[in-house]
């Protein structure tokens, strides 16, 4: 949804897609986002979730690399680049939770609800050390 996915920790007023093709996720959430404010201006709350995981998780984006490396053993594993690469994890129930108190609230705006924005390199080496992985 940011139109720069290279900024770690970018904050709420950073630049979005331009919505042109809804079959974009990203794109799509913007459009969502702005038709959404239309509706309700300035009493919407805009969430913006980063990397979610958790129970039941069922797109296997983070718990992937637990599964994969403990697989893997003592065998080589194919990684992307992690230079400078970050990912900022959430757990959904984190989320949940976050969002039920904001509605009581009555919180207002775009809010990014992420983790802290943690070094690709060491997300997978803690993964590595989980799974029991000494390739």
């Amino acid at each position: 949804m940011y139109a720069n996915q290279q900024q770690p920790a970018a904050n709420e007023d950073a630049a979005v897609y331009e919505p042109r093709d809804l079959g974009d996720y990203g794109q799509a959430k913007v459009a969502a986002e702005r038709t959404s404010e239309q509706v309700l201006g300035e009493r919407l709350l805009i969430a913006r979730p980063g990397l979610i995981t958790g129970p039941k998780d069922p797109t296997d984006r983070f718990s992937y690399w637990v599964s994969r490396l403990a697989l893997a053993g003592a065998a080589q594993v194919l990684t992307p680049a992690v230079q400078g690469r970050y990912v900022q994890v959430i757990d959904v129930r984190d989320v949940a939770a976050w969002i039920i108190d904001a509605g009581q609230r009555e919180l207002q705006g775009v809010v990014n609800v992420v983790g802290t924005p943690r070094p690709l390199a060491d997300v997978l080496d803690t993964a590595a050390q989980v799974a029991g992985f000494t390739g």
